[in-house]
């Protein structure tokens, strides 16, 4: 179990920052006035840590077969996380709101992170002895 977490280390520390960041209160900012701001933010947050997430699972699974639970792992858990962040902002903060068009961007961030993951597969499954 260690050693999972430990191949996994970059997406378990991004996991417990996404968290902590999304449950405190934010501060003012000059970009506050921007619209749409805060759907930017979490579809570049959630791009971002599925991007993480298919870089260490694939580089784990380097040129062996990537099953089934990898791509669901891979898809499936960034888009739990956020609905369950938006739920806990909801019932366990004061300062801080659930959307549920936070979490439909979360949802996009996840899955514009797909292209990124099936070429990183195709590299190590054509080029196993990199990295």
């Amino acid at each position: 179990m260690l050693n999972s977490l430990w191949n996994f280390r970059l997406s378990v520390m991004l996991t417990l920052i996404i968290g902590v960041v999304c449950l405190v209160p934010i501060p003012e900012t000059p970009l506050q006035d921007v619209r749409f701001i805060d759907k930017y933010t979490h579809v570049l947050m959630y791009w971002g840590y599925a991007s993480v997430l298919w870089g260490e699972t694939v580089h784990r699974n380097r040129g062996g077969s990537f099953p089934l639970q990898n791509y669901l792992v891979c898809f499936l858990f960034p888009i739990l996380l956020g609905g369950l962040i938006e739920v806990c902002q909801a019932c366990l903060t004061t300062s801080r709101n659930g959307d549920f068009t936070d979490f439909l961007a979360n949802a996009f961030g996840v899955l514009i992170s797909l292209p990124f993951g099936w070429g990183l597969q195709h590299f190590f499954k054509t080029h196993p002895s990199s990295f």
